[in-house]
């Protein structure tokens, strides 16, 4: 009897010994990780824009997608021993211009990180689309028409007056 304790308790121990070595390699709370994506600048439509990445979970495949209307997967890659992932993504030549998000997935490790795709270059730079109305003609013709409203009012005022004083002298 003695002996089957002691077996349960060196089997207990090295399944404890085990499962807290696996959980040592992934340290609590986890280390947030470190992206550079295009090196800081923004993100061309259609592009293939460098990756890289410090501080994920060492030899494991991150799943990549970006994050616009809609969602769109890039692809995956896998860490080396160290936690480091150097990739390139295609951006989506179907990505409007803006914010966007790039976010790298393995089981329950989420990262995410903010992008700006730059909009089309064309030269002159594309404006914004006019819209709504231009009311600063018609705002300054208001104005004339009223102050030429006034000017009359004012001018028949005057002139009944000066006509009810040579009615009254007469």
């Amino acid at each position: 009897m003695r002996g089957r304790l002691v077996l349960l308790v060196v089997v207990v121990g090295v399944g404890l010994g085990s499962a807290a070595t696996a959980r040592a390699q992934t340290p609590y709370p986890p280390t947030p990780a470190n992206c550079s994506i295009n090196n800081g600048q923004a993100v061309p439509r259609g592009g293939l824009v460098p990756l890289n990445c410090l501080s994920l979970l060492f030899n494991r495949t991150y799943l990549i997608s970006f994050s616009q209307s809609p969602a769109v997967s890039l692809g995956s890659a896998r860490t080396d021993a160290a936690g480091t992932l150097n990739t390139s993504v295609r951006i989506p030549s179907t990505a409007h211009a803006g914010a966007a998000t790039i976010t790298l997935q393995s089981g329950t490790d989420v990262h995410q990180f903010g992008i700006t795709v730059a909009g089309a270059s064309t030269g002159g730079g594309v404006g914004l689309p006019k819209t709504g109305q231009e009311i600063e003609r018609y705002s300054i013709w208001g104005v004339v028409l009223v102050l030429i409203g006034t000017a009359l009012v004012t001018y028949s005022r005057k002139r009944r007056r000066t006509k009810a004083t040579v009615d009254a002298s007469v």
